[in-house]
C-alpha cells in the first residue's frame, strides 16, 4: 500500500461531521503538504479512511490527489470524487474523465460514479452527465 506522503487534499475536500469539518475548507488539524497535526486522536473517521489513490495500484502517480486534484472514494456500492474546488475541472481532464466513464460502465452495482464539486454532485453514467441535488458522505 502506499502512503500519503505529505498530499493532504483529503483534509480540504472531505467533510468531517465529527468535528464539523465542511467540504472544500482546509481542516483546522491538517498542516498543508505535510499531515495531521492530531494525527494520534484524529476522529476514527479519518482513521479509516484510505483515498482511492493509496489502494489501487492501477493508479499511476498523475491519480495521486495533491496532482489529479480529486480524492477518489471508492466502497463496494459506489465511486465518489471529491474535486478541489480551487480545480474544478480536474474531473474533465484526461486521463480521468475516460478512467470515471469506464469505472460507471463496469460498476458491479451499476451506481454511476459521483463527482462532488463543493455542493455541486454529477453523476458520471457511460452515455452522460447529470448534475443531482443530493448529498453524498464519504462513507
Amino acid at each position: 500500500m502506499r502512503s500519503c506522503d505529505g498530499c493532504t487534499l483529503c483534509c480540504k475536500v472531505i467533510g468531517v461531521h465529527e468535528f464539523g469539518k465542511p467540504k472544500g475548507v482546509w481542516c483546522s488539524h491538517c498542516k498543508i503538504g505535510t499531515g495531521c497535526m492530531i494525527h494520534e486522536t484524529r476522529p476514527n473517521v479519518c482513521r479509516a479512511y484510505s483515498c482511492r489513490f493509496l489502494v489501487d495500484q492501477s493508479l499511476d502517480e498523475n491519480w495521486r490527489p495533491d496532482r489529479s486534484g480529486l480524492v477518489i472514494n471508492a466502497d463496494r456500492n459506489r465511486v465518489v470524487v471529491y474535486v478541489d474546488p480551487d480545480r474544478p475541472a480536474a474531473w474533465l481532464q484526461e486521463p480521468f474523465y475516460s478512467r470515471l466513464k469506464q469505472w460507471s460502465r463496469t460498476s458491479p452495482s451499476r451506481w454511476p460514479v459521483f463527482v462532488c464539486i463543493d455542493d455541486k454532485v454529477m453523476a458520471v453514467y457511460p452515455n452522460r452527465d447529470v448534475e443531482v441535488n443530493q448529498r453524498l458522505s464519504a462513507s
